[in-house]
């Protein structure tokens, strides 16, 4: 007898004997494996000439921020006429400016009146100082900051120095020398006021009359 086999659904029959039961269903098939997670992809190169940026250490993030990195305070060239000072009276450094708890402006020639020097002091308490220095004839040569680290803090041209100086606990200021000319004017400040009792002249450290005014050798 000829044995022909019919498929129903997932089962195979045959006419003499069946395979399974009518409704069985085949077990399912597992399901597939996942796939394994892909690793990220990188991140693409910095183009070239691109810096990296470096984490600043405890010390470059100090020496960037405080006093120093405040705006320059500019002072311009007053208005009214700077008062003459007797000739010879910025003659010498004070005593006072080491050896004293003043806190001011000190303002001095050598003996040639070559040479000049302004100086900042404080005996303990943060001042900021500003202040002008400008000719009415010949050049200002030799400026230069008595500590390196104030040379962004001090600024000069032919005939102008101004300076802008944050003093703590110590002295700050710059030298200069002026050619050609036969006196130099001043205006200079401590916090914002124009007081001469702050400002100190020569060896006696003499107070001007003004707080704008006008030195002779």
């Amino acid at each position: 007898m000829t044995r022909r086999a019919l498929s129903v659904g997932s089962c195979l029959f045959a006419l003499t004997a069946p395979a399974c039961a009518v409704g069985a269903r085949a077990p399912a098939a597992p399901p597939p494996a996942p796939a394994p997670a892909s690793a990220a992809p990188p991140s693409p190169p910095a183009p070239a000439g691109s810096p990296v940026p470096a984490a600043a250490t405890p010390a470059e993030s100090d020496a960037r921020t405080g006093p120093r990195d405040t705006p320059f305070f500019t002072t311009p060239e007053p208005r009214e006429k700077p008062a003459a000072e007797p000739r010879g009276t910025a003659l010498g450094m004070s005593k006072n400016l080491h050896d004293s708890p003043l806190d001011g402006l000190w303002v001095w020639h050598d003996e040639r009146g070559s040479e000049w020097h302004l100086r900042t002091s404080t005996r303990g308490l943060a001042h900021r100082f500003n202040g002008r220095v400008w000719l009415s004839e010949g050049a200002f040569a030799g400026v230069r900051p008595s500590r390196t680290e104030w040379s962004d803090r001090l600024r000069a041209t032919g005939r102008a120095i101004e300076f802008d100086f944050h003093t703590q606990s110590g002295v700050d200021g710059f030298e200069f020398r002026a050619s050609g000319a036969r006196c130099i004017h001043f205006a200079l400040s401590m916090d914002g006021r124009y007081d001469t009792d702050s400002i100190h002249i020569g060896a006696s450290g003499a107070h001007p009359k003004a707080h704008v005014f006008t030195l002779c050798p």
